[in-house]
């Protein structure tokens, strides 16, 4: 009964899309089943935990958002399915009304919805979806906020998102962006906000997640610029 409740929720959110992605929808539905179903049910999901007013609730929102990270890698194999989702999120009329808000009011939910922000960005990069200017903006509004106790998850987040892509070059600069003005940050904050800034890459980045990119980003652990600035013991660096 369920299943049939979503796949009806579902095709409706098919014809609520522009008439050329109707087809598309309802035959990705029919080709990759429950898990194209559940996808499209992430987007209503998604604006569930967004309210009109901006306000949302952090602990949805983290669930939403390891629903998302799942499903990129349940079809890691089939990267047309997840921009599909992406093409219909960006359609979605009310995402787009949360999302211009949260430009306008500057909310906290986009740094905590960061990956998928930046997700969406490379999907844009690669082919413009539509809208695709809040994205835009919502990066350049993500970078701009030199905030050191965001900084961390930044960094962590464009990792996670370069690597559910399959470490695609527009995301692999994103995350060199973002490590630049990470390592400008910290030389030129106070010693106090220094020391709080390395404290919150260390306590928020996998470690994991800096093992994998030293070579696909850097070139080498040694010129992994994030990992030199933060994590490398003294002998490291000579």
């Amino acid at each position: 009964m369920g299943t049939y409740v979503s796949l009806t929720v579902s095709i409706g959110l098919a014809f609520l899309a522009p008439t050329g992605s109707v087809l598309l929808v309802l035959a990705e539905i029919v080709e990759y089943g429950r898990g194209m179903v559940e996808l499209l049910d992430f987007i209503e999901s998604l604006v569930a935990v967004i309210y009109e007013d901006g306000a949302h609730d952090s602990q949805e929102l983290l669930l939403v958002m390891e629903r998302w990270q799942f499903h990129e890698m349940e079809f890691e194999a089939e990267p047309r399915v997840m921009r599909r989702v992406a093409m219909s999120l960006m359609e979605h009329h009310a995402f787009q009304r949360r999302l211009r808000h949260a430009l306008r009011a500057k909310r906290v939910w986009l740094w905590e919805a960061a990956g998928l922000i930046f997700r969406l960005y490379g999907f844009h990069e690669v082919q413009p979806l539509q809208s695709g200017y809040l994205l835009e903006e919502a990066l350049e509004l993500l970078l701009a906020h030199q905030d050191v106790e965001r900084l961390g998850l930044l960094y962590e987040q464009v990792l996670l998102a370069w690597l559910l892509s399959g470490e695609r070059p527009e995301l692999a600069h994103l995350a060199r962006r973002i490590a630049w003005s990470t390592v400008v940050c910290h030389r030129n904050c106070e010693e106090t906000e220094r020391e709080l800034l390395s404290h919150q890459i260390l306590s928020t980045v996998h470690q994991d997640y800096f093992e994998v990119s030293h070579r696909p980003l850097w070139g080498s652990k040694r010129q992994d610029l994030m990992w030199q600035t933060f994590c490398a013991e003294p002998r490291d660096l000579v």
